[in-house]
């Protein structure tokens, strides 16, 4: 059941007097669903696994459904099989649109099927159905070679039902089968997911390609909810974990399952400094790269101060020390042929720290490695007792001006897809108004030089009501109407940093307001009048870019203009 805010309990409600059209409030709900109507009206993707923060303050990987075209069996991806036929869009679904389609099966032999190869594991395939009227007796099926069939009979009534059917195969091709006939007529079918998990999760929508859930990410150490997760694409190029088969250098390595890792496993890497003079680190080949990479690692204490991250070798190298007791991270730069850009470190639960660097360097190695001091230029030799140590996991080297979220590999570099959210169509007329209103956003970008925290559009750049965040003081709020663009807002220093904000549009009195101060205030009578569609955290045209690589708290929205005593209060 969705929630719907108290005015009494909530700012928004409480200082206009009054309801949004629309209220995504993503950090108290943890969900997609709209305040106002109670349902989903965002369209999400992302073509792959991503990682967020749970309120444990431990790393998850969120749910991918392996199903394209989820709620589009007459796709040519699923085969009709002896004469099965498919009609799209023939009842009213199980989340209130119009989208589920119709089987009618007249021979127990025809089958809608989803083939391809998975690796090895445990998966559970889903499926929304209903009959007309009275039941039908129907059956899920998984068939490979290898494992043969393993098939769950089930009885579909004329309610909407989710059924699941969890099975255990080999890495070989497998048919999915979501239901096939034991009774034979008709069915509604909806739905469709294909995870590698024991349960079904909530289920997640796909088009295209195959789908990750969006992503409620919270502070690793308060558990304070965040809010939606948004990033751009990113790679981990480290193909690996640490291991005690990594190469050292003066270290002695040990598996240790007594400790909890940051996403809740065990057998964290020990890194012991050994009494001989030597540089004590642990090393994962990294190329060397001319353009700017942002290189993290989780550390976690064990008796020893300093401890440090590095990439490259004795002559090229850019790294960066810590210490675990003041909490503190030194730019020692490098030497060499390098460029040192920035540092910094994140603290999550159980005493671990996530520490990172921005820069390039033609050495091939990244290390971690314990410093005798805060003074160490971090590649010298020291000699230890035999007795000092750490604890490390998880390295992380991707391309960019700061570090994502974790990505974890097992065996070769992984990929990250972007996050895609859009409102469209129907969804989005329901609650826009053209002539005059109000968004506001309350969004914590990762980045100074992140990108959008939402565009209006008519899928172009000719019609935009935007927000933009490009450099430490570029804060932006703007409006455009081709040719003419208006800028709503003045620099704003010290990004990235929790933001809030209100862009209020109307012919002759459109306002920018930041943080409880009234920014421009525009006479312009050229507002644009033709938007359709709102991009989420990123920029929904030309490609799909700007992505705000941050935190989305909430995004409201009014159909009309509020005044500028409501303005400032509700982003105070």
């Amino acid at each position: 059941m969705s929630l719907r805010w108290s005015p009494v309990t909530d700012q928004l409600y409480a200082v206009s007097n009054s309801s949004p059209s629309l209220d995504l409030d993503f950090a108290a709900k943890k969900t997609l669903d709209d305040n106002i109507s109670g349902r989903n009206l965002i369209t999400f993707s992302r073509a792959s696994s991503g990682t967020y923060v749970g309120s444990d303050g431990l790393i998850k990987t969120s749910p991918v459904n392996l199903l394209p075209y989820s709620e589009q069996f007459d796709q040519s991806v699923w085969t009709k099989a002896n004469g099965a036929q498919v009609t799209p869009n023939a009842a009213e679904d199980p989340a209130g649109g119009n989208t589920a389609d119709l089987i009618n099966f007249t021979s127990t032999s025809q089958q809608v099927y989803f083939g391809f190869t998975p690796g090895a594991g445990t998966y559970t395939l889903s499926v929304y159905l209903r009959v007309a009227s009275g039941s039908k007796q129907l059956r899920m099926q998984t068939y490979s070679l290898t494992d043969g069939a393993q098939n769950k009979n089930i009885t579909v009534t004329s309610a909407w039902q989710r059924f699941s059917h969890t099975v255990v195969i080999s890495n070989t091709s497998t048919t999915f089968l979501p239901v096939s006939p034991v009774d034979l007529g008709e069915v509604y079918i909806w739905g469709a997911q294909l995870e590698e998990n024991s349960t079904a999760s909530e289920y997640i929508p796909t088009t295209t390609t195959i789908g990750g859930a969006p992503r409620f990410d919270h502070d690793p150490l308060t558990g304070e909810s965040l809010g939606l997760l948004i990033e751009e694409a990113r790679v981990n190029d480290i193909s690996n974990n640490f291991s005690t088969g990594n190469q050292t250098d003066g270290a002695a390595l040990s598996q240790i399952t007594s400790i909890t890792n940051p996403d809740g496993t065990t057998g964290t890497i020990k890194v012991t400094a050994t009494a001989s003079l030597a540089r004590h680190e642990i090393q994962v080949s990294s190329s060397g790269e001319t353009n700017n990479h942002s290189y993290s690692v989780f550390v976690k204490k064990g008796n020893h101060r300093y401890v440090g991250l590095s990439q490259g070798g004795a002559a090229n190298n850019v790294h960066c020390l810590f210490d675990f007791d003041t909490k503190t991270i030194f730019d020692d730069g490098g030497r060499g042929s390098h460029s040192f850009v920035s540092s910094g470190f994140e603290e999550y639960a159980n005493g671990w720290f996530r520490l990172h660097f921005v820069g390039s360097t033609s050495g091939t190695v990244l290390r971690v490695f314990l410093a005798e001091n805060d003074q160490q230029d971090g590649l010298r030799d020291w000699t230890a007792s035999g007795s000092e140590f750490v604890y490390t996991w998880g390295p992380q080297k991707e391309e960019g001006s700061f570090p994502s979220s974790h990505i974890p590999t097992t065996g070769s570099a992984l990929p990250r897809a972007a996050d895609v959210a859009t409102i469209e169509g129907n969804n989005f007329s329901s609650w826009y108004n053209q002539s005059e209103g109000t968004i506001f956003t309350d969004i914590s970008p990762l980045a100074a030089a992140s990108g959008r925290g939402y565009l209006f559009s008519n899928g172009t750049n000719n019609q935009r009501l935007g927000q933009n965040a490009d450099s430490t003081t570029g804060f932006a709020l703007f409006m455009s109407k081709a040719p003419t663009t208006t800028s709503l807002s003045a620099a704003v220093s010290g990004m990235p940093k929790p933001i809030k904000a209100c862009l209020a549009y109307k012919p002759g009195s459109s306002r920018g307001v930041i943080d409880g101060v009234l920014k421009t205030l525009s006479t312009t009578n050229n507002v644009p009048d033709a938007i359709d569609q709102v991009g989420i955290g990123f920029q929904n045209y030309a490609g799909s870019s700007g992505f705000l690589n941050g935190h989305i708290a909430r995004l409201a929205y009014y159909p009309y203009r509020l005044s500028d005593t409501i303005l400032k209060e509700i982003t105070s």
